[in-house]
């Protein structure tokens, strides 16, 4: 997806140059053909009134994808993370 696609929202400004480099990094993997929209560093209030942030939402029409990166240094052994979760609209 090009950097000036209006499919591709930035909610709020990176951190860090690191994080800047790896929304960047998601955003060349998609496509820019209208089929996904993604928001990135998108802000929200939970239900007990703190505010929390995703890196990346995609929505596509497979459904809506939540991107969190880690920009830690990985652990030995450590895994990436995939849960699929179904929910009823």
């Amino acid at each position: 997806m090009r950097a000036d696609s209006p499919l591709w929202r930035v909610m709020g400004d990176p951190a860090q140059a690191q994080e800047a480099e790896a929304l960047a990094a998601v955003r060349n993997l998609l496509p820019d053909d209208g089929i996904a929209r993604a928001w990135a560093n998108v802000t929200f209030t939970d239900n007990d009134g703190r505010l929390n942030e995703v890196d990346v939402l995609i929505l596509t029409r497979g459904g809506l994808i939540v991107v969190e990166l880690n920009l830690d240094p990985p652990m030995d052994g450590a895994l990436s993370e995939r849960r699929d979760v179904e929910m009823p609209l």
